[in-house]
């Protein structure tokens, strides 16, 4: 697969799940970087020179809510689309999605990876045909 160009910083503290995306994301093309926590994530995107096409976060992580680091992040890069993944969508937490001031998208765990690469295309304005391979 062709390189599309696009960064992609990608949060989870789940190890399994942050692998076996990265792994499908760079076959789609994509340039991904991985990060187990907030913090992590904000050191990252700095080295990246605050350009990232896309953040992908978990909602509920230990020491930082992904919406807080979506929010640190979007004072850095306020156009930053982000997708937030989670198995815990509450009233609290959806209220906070709606107060975001930056295109947000919310997939809820478990997803079908097929599903998670059409929102990953539509926030990085990708017109690619997506190639999802049997072992997705």
């Amino acid at each position: 697969m062709t390189s599309t160009g696009k960064t992609i910083l990608l949060v989870d503290d789940e190890p399994r799940l942050l692998h076996l995306l990265r792994a499908l994301l760079v076959r789609q093309g994509y340039r991904v970087r991985i990060a187990s926590s907030g913090q992590v994530a904000i050191s990252l995107f700095e080295e990246e020179g605050r350009k990232v096409d896309l953040l992908i976060t978990d909602v509920v992580m230990p020491g930082m809510l992904g919406t807080e680091l979506a929010n640190r992040l979007f004072v850095m890069q306020p156009d930053l689309p982000v997708v937030y993944t989670s198995g815990v969508v509450d009233s609290h937490l959806l209220e906070r999605f709606i107060e975001c001031r930056y295109r947000s998208y919310v997939v809820e765990k478990p997803f079908e990876m097929g599903a998670l690469l059409r929102t990953v295309q539509e926030a990085v304005g990708d017109s690619k045909t997506l190639a999802v391979g049997s072992g997705a």
